[in-house]
């Protein structure tokens, strides 16, 4: 609200609801996509509980294996409060609720179950991190840590491990494996001292090669071209801006390969850059990068050029 004066006339009780639904959505399909032993950061720039704690919280509860971490040591010296573990759900028509079961019938369609703080400070809530502008001349945020817990058997030997920091014998597959307070294990092989297995890595690619992209034949956007860092598109801003050769005029994109179409010039990071080139018939890109120099003029003959607003 302080970046955009405009949400306080639009913003109403009735687009939190809404929001509540689609940012459920979102991140439980991350929690999905998301390998044991991984971590989502889910942040918002919003400080309605029904788009934050309601639901991290309602997302949690759907997901048995996923945790919240605790965050407090983590940036010490950005000013922040915990997350909240009571908050109340607004109807649009101003009727407060502090509970699912006090909802009047009419009222079932906007407001649902897990908007509601039940089971709030059991799934550590707290952990999560409050931003207020007036607390560090800074926007309004929310920002939580959410993990995949190590699932079955296995979480369970883990916890007794670090519990009681003890060395534990088992057996998988008739072979005895020793697990170390160290870290170092021996009989296998696979994990030694100093070293982890990547399993996140590992089943991601794993994920991403057994995908199937399929061609796509519909409408296409413009292309992406990057342009020579000796291309004539880059004479006259040279010369007007007095740009150093040392500027990543690589990273700049036009979005047609005729000269006298280019009237817009993008910029974008050198790792965007390569996955739009390495890409370009497999990923359909609507729009990316940020507006960086315009033309007056269609045509690049004409040295005119004009600075793009801020």
């Amino acid at each position: 609200m302080r970046k955009n004066y405009a949400i306080w006339k639009k913003w109403d009780q009735a687009k939190a609801v809404g929001i509540h639904k689609l940012q459920r959505r979102i991140l439980l399909r991350a929690m999905d996509m998301l390998a044991e032993g991984g971590r989502i950061v889910y942040s918002t720039c919003s400080l309605n509980p029904l788009e934050n704690e309601a639901t991290v919280l309602s997302c949690l509860k759907n997901r048995s294996e996923f945790r919240l971490l605790p965050t407090e040591d983590l940036l010490p010296e950005l000013k922040r409060v915990p997350g909240l573990t009571k908050w109340r759900v607004l109807h649009s028509s101003g009727t407060w609720y502090d509970r699912f079961e006090d909802v009047e019938e009419k009222h079932l369609k906007a407001i649902n179950s897990t908007m509601f703080p039940d089971g709030a400070e059991e799934h550590n809530m707290q952990y999560c991190m409050r931003v207020y502008p007036h607390l560090q001349n800074t926007g309004g945020f929310f920002i939580c840590v959410i993990e995949r817990k190590p699932t079955g058997v296995k979480e369970e030997k883990q916890e007794k491990r670090e519990e009681d920091g003890v060395t534990e014998k088992k057996e998988e597959n008739g072979e005895e494996v020793k697990s170390e307070e160290n870290g170092e294990v021996k009989e296998d092989g696979e994990e030694k001292e100093g070293e982890k297995k990547d399993t996140i890595h590992t089943n991601t690619n794993l994920l991403v090669d057994s995908l199937k992209f399929k061609k796509y034949s519909g409408f296409r956007e413009d292309p992406y071209l990057f342009l020579d860092k000796d291309a004539d598109a880059f004479t006259p801003i040279k010369e007007w801006y007095n740009v150093r050769e040392d500027f990543p005029f690589d990273n700049i994109f036009a979005r047609s390969s005729e000269n006298t179409k280019q009237r817009v010039l993008s910029v974008a990071c050198r790792r965007i850059r390569d996955i739009i080139q390495n890409n370009e018939k497999r990923i359909k890109i609507i729009n990316c990068g940020l507006k960086l120099f315009s033309y007056c003029k269609p045509s690049l003959d004409v040295v005119a050029v004009s600075r793009a607003p801020s």
